[in-house]
């Protein structure tokens, strides 16, 4: 069967072309696939298990790319596999996607990689369809899309991680696809020297933390699109906090491992397990967390010299490293915290403090009782400050879900926009706003196949096929481009255009009169709530000082939810 090929230092790869037809009726450009192509090798078991990958081997034999290459483990089944994906520990492996060229020597375009989120629990790197964002883009990219590991096969957060070198394996994973395709791309065509990283979640997360470690000297990427995340997000804890190492106990236990092991033996034992033996205990330990959002398997500070080197928001505000002030986009879904939560979680006032409480134990009364301002009862707060109350969900749910939203995800995205526009670097926010399922609500990562332009998801909703027509426009135009100060501007094909103005910090001393200003994809958009709105492909609007102040609450309490959880500074 013929195909397109590309030749690496470790082999000859065939692909496949992607065209326009009855699975991809609409894709208006012919796109290679190159799939299941191995950026670095995990042997399984004892012999690579809780190690750092290593590099592939060059050589000369061809291999067949047509197909996806297996998904990292994770628990103990997967709607994947039930869909017929393989799986291995020798899972790392990349998707490279590129438009049909010319066959000159000197061609180089862009190149934006895909990070994926899921938690650093769940997830592969084939969720969102880059073959559709490359075959849509108005100027030619190529883009990449990887698994990393996961679970604790990927995060074993734990002091004896720690002293055994196993920490935040996940991420070293990640920098070595970006040192691959530093080595690699320009066999696809691709710009080692103009890569865009882009990420949802914890992808997003992950590429925080790689900008505050980036070597300046020879970047491994040049801009970043953060999709609901940042390296202050969620929580950012020292392996040898009291969560990990709880958890990491639990999860011995589920394993039938004593506790009271050497961390060599803790850690021979552990590579012996059969891989089902730890993907089952890996759930026993997600499950019983998973509702207080006390995540096990996350990424810690991993010291001088890792992709973790000190609490986050220290490096964030103090003096962040030079690699890290690069041009950003990024954004928040207008509902982030709803889907997280049960919607009879939060009964009462102090149901809504105990929540936080125990997610953030560091928290003082005074604190809480300032949440509790910042955030008023739904009963008497003002008609719209809050995600319309669902049925059946309980009275505080709404509440609930903004704080946590603000918690999470949009104060530490925010906190990222403010750093790099003040440093001058370009910047654009957004919102994503257009609503879905569950709750009626743009809920966290419900922008996924807009960004991309996937059309198949989209399918008749003609309102959102106008806002992802912006949407991935504007994105592929920041992949493509250098952004001037006038902002990006999209141009249509049907005589759409839209200014997206860049992003001024309305967090700084002496704020500019647009400051503030940020891009609403989707407004009144309801299509996949079962609505009928197409609602506003775009509009601008600024943010309010009710959400300027609560940014800079919950940026005050950053340091509670990394390290060891207290303020050391």
């Amino acid at each position: 069967m013929d195909g397109p090929t590309v030749q690496l230092r470790q082999g000859t790869y065939r692909g496949l072309l992607l065209t326009a037809g009855p699975i991809r009726p609409s894709l208006p450009k012919a796109v290679e696939a190159y799939r299941g192509i191995p950026y670095a090798r995990v042997a399984s078991g004892a012999e690579g298990r809780f190690r750092p990958a290593s590099s592939v081997p060059q050589g000369t034999e061809s291999f067949d790319a047509t197909r996806h290459g297996p998904l990292c483990p994770t628990f103990a089944s997967s709607m994947d596999e039930a869909e017929g994906w393989a799986v291995s520990e020798d899972c790392l492996n990349a998707d490279i996607y590129r438009p049909v060229m010319g066959s000159g020597a000197d061609i180089r375009v862009p190149v934006v990689i895909y990070v994926h989120g899921g938690g650093f629990n769940f997830g592969k790197g084939a969720e969102r369809d880059m073959a559709s964002f490359v075959g849509h883009a108005s100027r030619d990219v190529v883009a990449v899309t990887f698994n990393y590991r996961l679970g604790p096969l990927g995060f074993l957060s734990s002091g004896i991680g720690e002293s055994e070198g196993c920490l935040n394996l996940g991420l070293r994973d990640q920098k070595m696809l970006l040192e691959w395709v530093r080595d690699n791309i320009h066999a696809f065509g691709g710009d080692a020297g103009n890569v865009t990283l882009m990420g949802v979640s914890a992808g997003a997360h992950s590429i925080g933390h790689h900008m505050l470690s980036a070597v300046p000297v020879r970047p491994l990427f040049h801009k970043a699109i953060l999709e609901s995340g940042a390296s202050t997000a969620r929580s950012i804890l020292a392996p040898t906090h009291e969560r990990q190492e709880s958890q990491f106990k639990d999860f011995l236990r589920a394993c039938g491992i004593s506790s009271q092991l050497t961390p060599k033996e803790t850690l021979d034992q552990l590579r012996s397990a059969p891989l089902k033996a730890i993907r089952e205990a890996a759930s026993a330990v997600w499950l019983p967390n998973q509702d207080s959002l006390r995540w096990p398997f996350q990424p810690v500070i991993d010291g001088r010299g890792g992709i973790v080197p000190d609490i986050p928001v220290h490096l964030t505000t103090s003096s962040p490293p030079s690699g890290a002030l690069i041009p950003v986009i990024t954004g928040f879904n207008s509902h982030e915290g709803a889907m997280f939560l049960a919607a009879t979680r939060a009964s009462t006032i102090e149901d809504f403090k105990m929540f936080f409480k125990s997610l953030i134990p560091g928290l003082s009364t005074a604190q809480l009782e300032q949440m509790v301002v910042l955030y008023p009862d739904p009963v008497t707060a003002p008609s719209g400050m809050y995600l319309p109350q669902p049925p059946n969900a309980s009275p505080q749910f709404c509440r609930l879900a903004a704080a946590y939203a603000d918690q999470a995800y949009i104060a530490p995205l925010l906190l990222t926009a403010h750093r790099n526009a003040q440093a001058g670097e370009p910047v654009h926010v957004y919102e994503f706003a257009a609503r879905g399922e569950p709750f009626a609500a743009a809920n966290h990562g419900s922008e996924g196949d807009i960004v991309a332009h996937d059309l198949r998801n989209l399918g008749a909703h003609r309102g959102l096929v106008k806002i992802s027509e912006v949407m991935h426009g504007l994105f592929a135009q920041f992949v493509a481009s250098s952004p001037g100060k006038g902002g990006l501007v999209f141009s249509g094909h049907k005589g759409t255009r839209v200014q997206w103005p860049r992003f001024a910090t309305p967090f700084a001393d002496s704020a500019s009169p647009e400051a503030g200003e940020i891009l609403v994809f989707g407004d009144g958009n309801n299509e996949r709530a079962g609505g009928i709105s197409s609602g506003t492909p775009t509009s601008v609007r600024k943010l309010s000082s009710l959400e300027i102040e609560r940014c800079r609450f919950w940026w005050a309490l950053m340091p509670l939810s990394q390290g060891m959880g207290r303020d050391e500074r």
